[in-house]
């Protein structure tokens, strides 16, 4: 089994359509041990940033204080006032440095890239300075200073002139944060914090009234699909400045608790900030990952998407990438901060649910949500909840959150296969909590596609590797197991029928040499040839027919029913290759040429070519993709029964080679045997009587499944039919409306989404065949007709 699945493993590394050209980089496996394990996912855990999308960063707009602004040939251009904007204003000055002093980009003029990076947004920012004529030229070490200046080259309005900026300190970035700081230098001998970072993490170490001036530009830009971030920074005295290098030289001191300590010094650096502006970066999908989400959805895989972005960039993202089908009702549970919200939204939920019959379902959460969630201990109730829904969408997750979202489901009642891909480090926990862990070779390194089980570069190659590979690779293990059982319960039950003719003593009605070889020889070369080449399924037909995956899942290939199925025809194979032989003898006790009767060995031999030739016609029948190696396999055991049963049979051995044929017991006695007709007729006739009722079988199996594939055919045309007509409704925590709240759920709606959008407020009609009862604060049914857009 570990052969198999060691040399299986290969064809995965050598599929030339996973193969990523433009990178040169072939997919690759790090563990065997779960090649079968990828035709049972249930659920995939998917990041978004570089595993849907190109992780190419294009830069786009900046907004100051409400003003949005971007870059055209070389200049700032005001979207608002439709003017051109100078470099020197203070305000763009002062973001325009922050962005190229605040990042940890290296410069390496040997190469024909000049800025390697890291973090593609920072790249993407070094770009757009570029652009603008403001060149970060690196770091260059002052020894007289034993400090590292960052040097950055302006050119702006036909001058030219360079800064330098001693780096102080890197307050560096970390998930848990979701910012990055540094202090600098300038040549004025001001000390100045620059920070970048999440809204979320920035926005609670700002001013609220300063930070109400870039909610509408963020709720824009997340509504446009782009990733955001938020610039700040803070004017240091020299004083402060000591005082914090004190703090965070002792931190990094204390070996024992390092990483708490600094902890304690960045929150306290990192606060009472003043927002720069905010910049907004377009991160393009991946080739196909519309295709392959809709192929996965449709092989009954519930898809999860965790992300550390904005819920409404989230959102666009997901309806982009048809993550979202239009006919799901989506449920929002948005900043849910008390076990109280969280009942209720839960209730409700639940309630839509029931009423509602088959209707699909996309639940959005954010962090906040899943936070109150686990510190209430209400996992099982969302968990409940979200296994309901064809779709999930985690946003502001950690890397914590999603390993811990990984694990609640994976642990659950059902005990459901789990699959995580991410690229990037703090994907790594989600991949390793998985039962399959994916790694895509992305531009954040290869610590996801180290830790993972299997890797390569494109999220569309997951298709593959799950209908393709994981349908290959399983039912070729399926049929392998079954096979073996079966070949040797025909095997081993001949030995119990002949018990009832010798009395259950110690005599074998076969030959010590047979029961030696049988598996090791006469039986071995097929079933490890079908478990590497075959295809019960034609590739192209895997691609594109999601529901033979289907077909496959919750180990139906193994299941009870099939090994009931394989043992009842072992028991009638077996029947038939002893009771005929037994038949004849008894009806005609002459069957050799000479006029002898049998003896125990001839009858054992006969018994034994019977159950070579059957079990090979079972595979025969079995393997449906015949080719070279199946000839091959077979020719390999007809060598293997021709040596070992007429060569050892040919020849007077010396000791200890009688061993092996009973003391010579066995010798000619073969060639006497197949000398008589009579025992051609025996084998030709029990072959005929034992696979008959295979014949019948696997002509209504093929029938069944035509029929299996029509009826999902036919479903298929009445989902895309009815698509249309769905309105793609979303409504945001329920218990808030109830008690009169309004709120619009545009908001997560793509601007170029053509389904209904819908608000609800107080005292009206909640246009998902549901009606808010205020009395109740609950959902009550109403009819689909009286529906009311707002």
């Amino acid at each position: 089994m570990e052969l198999i699945r060691f040399v299986g493993s290969n064809f995965f590394e050598w599929d030339l359509k996973m193969y990523d050209e433009k990178n040169e980089q072939p997919a690759k496996v790090n563990s065997t041990d779960l090649n079968e394990d990828l035709g049972q996912i249930e659920y995939l855990f998917s990041d978004k940033t570089g595993t849907l999308t190109e992780n190419e960063m294009l830069f786009k707009h900046f907004c100051i204080n409400g003003d949005i602004y971007e870059e055209k040939y070389g200049d700032i251009f005001n979207l608002n006032s439709q003017t051109i904007k100078s470099i020197t204003n203070p305000k763009i000055f002062r973001l325009l440095e922050a962005l190229t002093v605040c990042h940890t980009v290296q410069v390496d003029k040997t190469s024909s890239e000049k800025y390697n990076a890291s973090s593609p947004d920072e790249l993407s920012f070094i770009k757009f300075c570029f652009n603008l004529g403001i060149l970060y030229e690196g770091d260059v070490f002052d020894k007289t200073k034993n400090i590292f200046n960052r040097r950055v080259v302006y050119n702006i309005k036909d001058e030219t002139f360079e800064k330098k900026y001693e780096i102080m300190y890197i307050l560096e970035f970390d998930s848990v944060r979701k910012r990055m700081s540094i202090i600098v230098k300038n040549e004025s001998n001001e000390y100045f914090l620059y920070c970048k970072g999440a809204d979320s993490s920035i926005a609670p170490r700002c001013s609220c009234k300063t930070f109400s001036l870039y909610e509408d530009s963020l709720k824009e830009f997340s509504e446009k699909g782009w990733r955001t971030l938020v610039i700040a920074y803070k004017p240091l005295s020299k004083s402060e400045y000591l005082s914090y290098s004190q703090m965070l030289d002792q931190a990094n001191s204390d070996i024992l608790n390092k990483e708490e300590k600094l902890d304690k010094c960045y929150d306290l650096i990192e606060s009472n900030l003043k927002i720069i502006g905010v910049t907004s970066v377009e991160d393009r999908l991946q080739e196909d990952v519309e295709g392959t989400l809709f192929a996965l959805r449709q092989a009954g895989i519930k898809i999860w998407i965790l992300t550390g972005d904005k819920l409404e960039t989230a959102v666009n993202i997901s309806d982009s990438c048809k993550h979202f089908s239009r006919e799901m009702f989506k449920f929002v549970l948005k900043n849910l901060k008390t076990t109280t919200e969280v009942e209720e939204n839960f209730t409700i939920i639940n309630e839509q649910m029931k009423s509602s019959g088959k209707q699909s379902y996309a639940l959005i959460i954010d962090g906040v949500s899943l936070e109150t969630i686990t510190l209430n201990k209400n996992q099982n109730d969302f968990r409940s909840i979200a296994v309901k829904c064809d779709a999930v969408l985690c946003c502001r997750m950690s890397p914590s959150q999603k390993a811990n979202i990984v694990s609640l489901i994976k642990n659950s009642k059902e005990r459901p296969m789990t699959a995580a891909i991410g690229d990037g480090a703090n994907d790594v926990s989600m991949i390793q909590e998985a039962h399959v862990g994916i790694g895509i070779y992305g531009k954040e390194g290869r610590n996801a596609a180290r830790s993972a089980d299997f890797s390569f570069s494109k999220f569309k190659y997951l298709k593959r590797a799950f209908l393709v590979h994981g349908y290959l690779y399983y039912t070729r293990i399926a049929v392998l197991v079954l096979y073996f059982f079966y070949k040797n319960f025909v095997f081993s039950v001949c030995q119990t029928y002949y018990g009832f003719w010798n009395a259950f003593s110690s005599t074998s009605v076969f030959s010590s040499l047979y029961i030696s070889i049988f598996n090791l020889i006469l039986s071995s070369v097929p079933p490890f040839i079908i478990a590497l080449f075959e295809q019960q399924k034609n590739v192209k037909d895997l691609e594109q027919t999601p529901f033979f995956y289907r077909s496959i899942r919750k180990n139906k290939p193994l299941s009870a029913l099939q090994f009931l199925k394989w043992n009842i025809i072992a028991v009638w194979h077996s029947l038939s290759c002893f009771f005929i032989p037994l038949g004849v003898c008894q009806i005609n006790s002459v069957l050799l040429n000479d006029g002898k009767n049998f003896g125990n060995y001839e009858f054992g031999t006969l018994i034994v070519t019977n159950i070579f030739v059957v079990i090979h016609l079972k595979i025969f029948l079995v393997w449906k993709y015949q080719n070279i190696f199946a000839l091959f396999s077979y020719l390999m055991s007809i060598l293997g029964f021709l040596l070992s049963c007429f060569l050892l049979s040919g020849f007077i051995l010396p000791f200890p080679l009688t061993l092996f044929t009973e003391n010579q017991a066995l010798y000619f006695g073969i060639f006497v045997l197949f000398s008589s007709g009579s025992v051609w007729f025996t084998i030709i006739l029990s072959s005929v009587v034992s696979i008959l009722p295979d014949l019948v079988l696997i002509i209504i199996e093929n029938l069944m499944e035509k029929v299996k594939l029509n009826k999902f055919a036919k479903k298929e045309i009445f989902i895309e039919s009815n698509r249309a007509k769905s309105p793609n409704t979303t409504v945001e925590n329920f218990s808030l409306y109830s008690i009169g709240m309004e709120r619009s759920t545009a908001s997560f709606e793509s601007s170029n989404d053509l389904s209904s959008t819908y608000m609800i407020k107080r005292n009206s009609t909640l246009n998902s065949s549901r009606a808010f009862n205020l009395k109740s604060r609950r959902i009550s049914p109403i009819d689909t007709l009286s529906q009311s857009i707002i």
